[in-house]
């Protein structure tokens, strides 16, 4: 019998599944279990004890335990990161180091949190790169089986942004990759922190707000995000200040996420001085809002052209918090 144990953890929305003999059994966000706090970053625990508990197994019974993040991935991305900032991106490396070390620890602790005999579990562990992991969840849960393009992007995972993947019957061959510092989720995370929507998760806002503005700032937009034939997507240089090193998941006292500022000083140089979050919204912050959400869509659909040159498809199975 093949039990796979799945888990999404130290970051926000830690969840888990379990799959038995290729049948989803179940899956639930730590969230919903607990002390019930939103977007929980925390090892899914109770999570992974109801799961068990309700499909009648123990953890010894798992064959193996896979984990949404590799920490060997996108290496050589990473080392030029490094090597090119030296000083800025110390805080990343030692967040990086420190992520590896947590993940290690967490799987020697699960048979704790599981109360069972670690000496009793036998289970293989499995590092799933970040955005496979979002391809896989967006195909493999979809109806295709036929040459399928695969897309994930959000902010960051496992030092990259976006992937594309051609995915064909049980097979997701990776075409691309864009890695940090270019990321479509910081751009717009970033503008959505500019325009006074500073927390976790506040996304929604901007999109919801951007109708009532005018593209009055398309200039800068394109100052910000560069489009070009051969490539994806590029961010602008300066603009922005993204992986210095935050903790991943980290929370206040209030069990808020943690959010560094992504945009740097040159920003303000272009659109002035950002809207404080108790501010009135005005007609600025809704034309940068329009602005950002129009560059936003344009970027999408220069991807989407690129990855339809790539995999001639009309099936398209796509994840990520961007998506």
């Amino acid at each position: 019998m093949s039990v796979i144990l799945g888990l999404n953890a130290f970051h926000p929305d830690s969840a888990a599944c379990l799959v038995v003999d290729g049948k989803l059994l179940g899956a639930v966000a730590e969230e919903r279990l607990g002390e019930r706090i939103k977007h929980s970053s925390k090892f899914p625990a109770h999570a992974i004890r109801h799961l068990l508990a309700d499909s009648g197994l123990r953890l010894r019974d798992v064959t193996h335990v896979a984990m949404a993040r590799d920490t060997n991935a996108n290496r050589a991305a990473k080392m030029l990161y490094v090597a090119q900032r030296p000083i800025k991106a110390a805080g990343a490396v030692v967040e990086h180091l420190s992520r590896s070390r947590r993940t290690k620890s967490t799987m020697q602790q699960l048979a704790e949190v599981c109360n069972e005999d670690p000496a009793s579990v036998r289970f293989e562990t499995v590092g799933v790169e970040h955005h496979l992991a979002h391809v896989a969840s967006a195909y493999y849960l979809s109806p295709f089986e036929q040459l399928t393009a695969g897309f994930s992007y959000d902010a960051s995972g496992d030092f990259a942004s976006m992937m594309a993947a051609r995915c064909e019957g049980s097979r997701i061959e990776v075409l691309g990759r864009v890695t940090l510092p270019d990321s479509l989720g910081f751009f717009y995370t970033a503008l959505c922190q500019f325009i006074g929507f500073d927390s976790f998760g506040e996304e929604y806002k901007v999109m919801g707000l951007a109708p009532y503005g005018e593209d009055r700032y398309a200039d800068v937009m394109r100052q910000l995000v560069r489009l070009e034939q051969d490539s994806w997507y590029r961010l602008g240089k300066g603009f922005f200040g993204m992986h210095e090193g935050a903790e991943s998941g980290a929370v206040d006292e209030r069990n808020h996420i943690v959010m560094d500022r992504l945009y740097a000083r040159r920003l303000q140089d272009l659109l002035g001085e950002p809207r404080l979050r108790n501010a009135p919204l005005t007609q600025r912050e809704k034309d940068i809002a329009r602005s950002t959400q129009v560059r936003f869509e344009e970027a999408a659909l220069h991807c989407m052209r690129r990855l339809h040159a790539l995999v001639s498809t009309e099936r398209l199975a796509m994840a990520g918090g961007c998506a």
